[in-house]
């Protein structure tokens, strides 16, 4: 479970959008970050808990006249033998017929080293994985893995990636959904929204989640929902699904939904 941490962070993200030009392909691309994403550090270490420390997740959602992109960036502690195991690969999967994949970081920190483990990027293998084989479902779902090599207890991986998305059938309208449920605590969550000023975007978050704080920045309005030290609520024993909604954040061009 805890190894998926490092592939799931795009597949929290339910989105679609119906703009612009984005790049949809099954070839995973290299490069930068966008220019566009806000730095946000990881905040001083804490004393090991459990196999795995979550350090950082950083979600950053631009909507724009070319589409949505995604960027995302997480560090992970290994702290025991067993860590290794969970962290031993790195991952992130996309549609290929709505989106495109860039990664522009995937390195060990070991102490005051930082170690480039991408490189070229040749140790990515592409698979294909389709989870509801069994039911006659096809999601077209790619998955990206890489091994992370000479992976030692103490070191901190870290990955960024970039999603651009298309989604053709909302016909022109932008939505994105993020649910907080998570299996292991994050020393500091940000998640950030962003969509030029003037557009009609609406979004909401359920009571669970960290209070939005809207801002202004080059021409965009921006709605950030941080916390250090984010523990998710445990679920209510026997409640129905929907009370999960609590911890999730929606963002959508839509009137209502």
């Amino acid at each position: 479970m805890i190894r998926a941490l490092l592939i799931a962070a795009c597949a929290m993200l339910c989105m679609g959008l119906g703009i612009g030009q984005a790049r949809a392909d099954d070839v995973l691309h290299f490069g930068a970050q966008p220019a566009w994403v806000t730095p946000v550090e990881a905040p001083a270490a804490k004393p090991a808990d459990g196999a795995v420390t979550r350090r950082l997740l950083d979600v950053q959602v631009r909507f724009d006249d070319h589409g949505m992109h995604q960027f995302v960036r997480q560090i992970l502690r290994v702290n025991t033998p067993e860590g290794l195991l969970a962290v031993g690969n790195v991952g992130v999967g996309w549609q290929p017929g709505l989106s495109s994949t860039m990664v522009s970081r995937v390195v060990i920190h070991r102490g005051s080293e930082t170690i480039d483990v991408l490189k070229d990027g040749k140790s990515f293998q592409i698979l294909r994985r389709e989870k509801s084989l069994e039911s006659f479902t096809l999601d077209g779902v790619l998955t990206a893995v890489m091994p992370v090599p000479d992976l030692r207890v103490g070191d901190e991986v870290e990955i960024a990636y970039t999603i651009d998305a298309l989604n053709p059938v909302l016909a022109g309208h932008a939505e994105s959904m993020f649910p907080l449920a998570s299996p292991l605590p994050i020393d500091r969550l940000s998640l950030r929204f962003s969509w030029p000023v003037g557009r009609a975007m609406e979004w909401k978050a359920g009571p669970s989640a960290p209070a939005g704080v809207t801002s202004k920045a080059n021409g965009f309005q921006v709605v950030t929902f941080a916390r250090d030290g984010w523990v998710s609520p445990k679920p209510i024993a026997g409640a129905p699904a929907r009370y999960a909604n609590g911890l999730t954040i929606q963002v959508a061009d839509f009137a209502d939904w």
